[in-house]
Parts: structure tokens; C-alpha cells; sequence
């Protein structure tokens, strides 16, 4: 190839993941947005496939939060197509482990109760090393965080997407045995197993850590988007197979952040929420419907027309939080 020719490898997965870093570092570093932010305590991760994680503990929650870069491209999924000039999109799954004296315990199904107190989860309440390569996919899975950024990890857009209800039945029911060896119906024959609150669970994390994406990276939001869907839920059979089924009664959200760094959609020439949208639909195995089945309920471009707890987000980008000295935070190692 003639000099001048070659071109830089980009690692997506590295793009993310160091945005997200410098994100941390700079949050658990200044105790004043700490502390405003309820960021308590943080331990970054890797899975054997060498994709980054983090397990995060926020005030006032007594459970921790997982959250792992499942995927990234620098491609749509769909198209193949490139995303723009050195973008990035991630798909960032979100797990909670409830800790035992929270409600929200008893909505998780058995077997991720019993995980819970087996020595797959160490004294921080977070799968160990070899847990958490055996773990499936779905367990205690409560919703998924789609992103977009520039090469050097600037911010274009996100979407949180999650079940109102993550709702599991066990058409043959569930039988277990009790610590004296007794066997007993855990669950009755077509009963539910599951019926964990994803989207409330899953808002606590994005608010978060869309609050420090705008604040570390000085973002104005431009548009803030609420979606609504019909959700299915899930047969849980004998042998472990899923089956989705219908269900009227459940519904799903996604909520789409599109900050002031984004390409305006005149010199785009598409909306600014076309790619990610389209990202998001290429994933086949994905619980949820195609985007082109999900109902805007709302669009806001200022705090008064925000919904769903977002009106705050509008003035992040220009909060300072003073940092004393003597505050700085030194928890961002591992465990």
C-alpha cells in the first residue's frame, strides 16, 4: 500500500470503554458530584472475551448494579454501512443484583434467588470470576443502554430500553428442594416465576449515568425522546428453553437523549436518532420488538416538557461541583 494510504486501526470497545473510564475517574474524584450524583462505590470488570464491565453501588440502593459492553461496532448492525466518520455504538446490558432485605427481591425469579446465597456471589453481593461467565444471559437482566460516540468518546446518543415488567411463567411449574432435603412446589404449574420492575430498576442506573456523561463531558441536552412498546413475556419450560409469548398487558420503554453534540439533523440529513434506531434493530436475538413498533409518546426539548423523571438533565452540563482535597475519592480499584 503507498505511504500515506494507511488507515488507523479504531477499537470500538476501547472507544466506550475509555470514555466511560474518564467518566468514573473524574466522578469518583470529586466528591462534591459524588455526592450529588449518589455514586457510592465502583469495580471495573472483564469478561474471558476481553470485553470491559463495571459493578456500581449508588446511595440509597442497597443492591449493585452490572453493567458490560455486549457489543461494538463501528457499523450499523443491519446495513452494514459505516456509522459516520469514526463513530462508535455499543450495546451495554444492565443487571441488577437485589440485595435480600430490598422488595425488590422477591420479584426475581428462584434460581437467581438461591444464585444470590450460593458462593457464585461474593461478600460485595456481585457474581465472582467464574460466576459470572456461567451466569445466562438473561439472569437478573433488567434492561439495555444503546449508545453512539465520536472517535475520541464525545457523546451522541443514548437510549435506555427496558420492560416495565420482565415477566417469566413456567408453564410446568418449579419444583425445588428445601435445606432439609424435602422437596417442595416452588412454583405452581403455569404460574410466574419472574416479574422483576425492569424499567424502574433500569431508570435509577440511566439516570446516572446520563447526568455524568452531561456533566463530565460539558453536554447541553438537545432532545430528549420517551417510547412506549408491547412486551412480551417469556415461557420458561422444563428443559431451560425461553419461548416468548403475547401478552396484552405488557409494555416496554426506551428513552432516547440526544445532547448538543449531535450532527443536526439538516447537515445529517436524517434524524439524529435514525442510526441508533437502526443499530438497536439489528440485534436478532433482542427481547424486544423492532423500533418501527414503538409509539413516541413524547419529545422534549426543554426541562418543562420533560417526562420521566429527565427535566434535570438539562442543567447537568453546567453544574460545577467544588472538589476539596481532602474529599477526593480513592474507591475507583478493584475490590
Amino acid at each position: 500500500m503507498p505511504a500515506g494510504t494507511l488507515i488507523p486501526h479504531i477499537d470500538p470497545v476501547e472507544i466506550v470503554e475509555s470514555s466511560l473510564n474518564r467518566m468514573f475517574v473524574a466522578v469518583f474524584n470529586n466528591e462534591g458530584a459524588r455526592q450529588h450524583l449518589g455514586f457510592d462505590r465502583i469495580s471495573p470488570f472483564h469478561s474471558n472475551e476481553g470485553l470491559p464491565g463495571w459493578y456500581l453501588w449508588f446511595e440509597g440502593h442497597a443492591g449493585a448494579y452490572g453493567i458490560s459492553i455486549d457489543d461494538a461496532a463501528m457499523q450499523d448492525r443491519t446495513s452494514g454501512r459505516p456509522l459516520g466518520p469514526e463513530q462508535a455504538a455499543a450495546r451495554i446490558a444492565v443487571a441488577y443484583f437485589p440485595h435480600p432485605d430490598e422488595t425488590v427481591f422477591d420479584t426475581f425469579s428462584w434460581l437467581e434467588r438461591i444464585t444470590l446465597f450460593s458462593d457464585a456471589f461474593d461478600a460485595s453481593g456481585t457474581p465472582t470470576l467464574d460466576a459470572r461467565e456461567r451466569l445466562p444471559r438473561r439472569c437478573f437482566t433488567v434492561g439495555d443502554i444503546d449508545l453512539i460516540m465520536t472517535g475520541a468518546g464525545d457523546l451522541l446518543s443514548l437510549a435506555c430500553t427496558a420492560a416495565d415488567q420482565w415477566v417469566d411463567v413456567r408453564p410446568a411449574g418449579l419444583e425445588l428442594i428445601d435445606p432439609e432435603g424435602r422437596p417442595f412446589q416452588a412454583v405452581q404449574a403455569g404460574a410466574r416465576d419472574r416479574s422483576v420492575p425492569g424499567w424502574s430498576l433500569a431508570h435509577i442506573l440511566i439516570d446516572k449515568l446520563v447526568c455524568a456523561l452531561l456533566h463530565c463531558q460539558h453536554l447541553s441536552v438537545r432532545e430528549v425522546r420517551g417510547y412506549t412498546f408491547k412486551m412480551p413475556g417469556f415461557l420458561v419450560h422444563a428443559d431451560g428453553h425461553v419461548e416468548r409469548t403475547s401478552d396484552r398487558q405488557l409494555a416496554g420503554r426506551s428513552l432516547l437523549l440526544i445532547p448538543d453534540t449531535s450532527p443536526a439533523p439538516a447537515a445529517a440529513g436524517h434524524d439524529p436518532a435514525e442510526r441508533l434506531r437502526c443499530w438497536q434493530d439489528g440485534f436478532n436475538d433482542t427481547d424486544y420488538p423492532e423500533t418501527r413498533a414503538w409509539s413516541e409518546t413524547w419529545r422534549a426539548t426543554r426541562p418543562d416538557e420533560a417526562q420521566w423523571g429527565t427535566a434535570g438533565w438539562w442543567q447537568l452540563g453546567t453544574c460545577h461541583f467544588h472538589d476539596h482535597g481532602a474529599h477526593l475519592c480513592a474507591c475507583y480499584t478493584d475490590r
